[in-house]
C-alpha cells in the first residue's frame, strides 16, 4: 500500500492511498467467506462454499463492493498512523479505480 500526502490547508490535507490486489485479498476472502456461511447452495454445506462459485454466484463486482466496506477503514486507519496524522473530522472518500 502507497500513501502519499497533499497538504491543503493549514489543517487539511489529501492522502492518495493506492493498494494492489495483495492488499484487498485479505478482506476479499473474509467477504467471500462471510457470504459462504449465510447462503445455502446445492452441493455445498453451509459455510463451505468454494471462493469461485461464490464469484460465479454473485459477482466478483459484488465481492469486491463488499469487501470495500471493511477495507476502506482499514486502509484509512493504516495510512494515518503511518503518516502519523490525527483526523480532526470525518474523512470524504473519493474512489478513483478498482
Amino acid at each position: 500500500m502507497r500513501t502519499t500526502v497533499k497538504k491543503l490547508e493549514p489543517t487539511k490535507v489529501q492522502l492518495t492511498i493506492s493498494a494492489d490486489k495483495d492488499d484487498l485479498n485479505p478482506f476479499l476472502n473474509k467477504t467471500r467467506n462471510d457470504i459462504a456461511k449465510r447462503v445455502n447452495v446445492p452441493g455445498f454445506r453451509k459455510g463451505h462454499v468454494p471462493a469461485r462459485v461464490v464469484d460465479a454466484r454473485f459477482g466478483y463486482a459484488t465481492i469486491v463492493s463488499e469487501s470495500l466496506n471493511d477495507a476502506i477503514p482499514a486502509f484509512y486507519s493504516k495510512a494515518m498512523e503511518s503518516k502519523k496524522l490525527h483526523a480532526m473530522s470525518q474523512p470524504q472518500i473519493d474512489i478513483k479505480d478498482i
